[in-house]
């Protein structure tokens, strides 16, 4: 996902949550993944997981992981 500078909000129900580690669980109901751009490059991402579900979390987790993003990628290019 960082290589294609892609983000994403996935639910559990939807059968498409990525698996973080080796050794995920994936015991969580919802999965926001947004990747950090630092002078053009990818660099990271920043991920938020939660075990409440979408309908309950609205577009927050989505917003949060953006702002964070955009955060830490203007805070490297200083």
């Amino acid at each position: 996902m960082i290589q294609n500078r892609s983000n994403r909000v996935s639910a559990k129900n939807e059968a498409d949550l990525i698996k973080i580690t080796a050794d995920d669980s994936l015991d969580y109901q919802t999965q926001a993944i947004s990747t950090i751009i630092s002078e053009g490059d990818a660099v990271g991402a920043v991920i938020m997981c939660s075990k409440e579900n979408r309908d309950k979390t609205g577009g927050t987790q989505e917003k949060l992981v953006q702002t964070a993003a955009g955060f830490l990628g203007k805070q490297m290019e200083a």
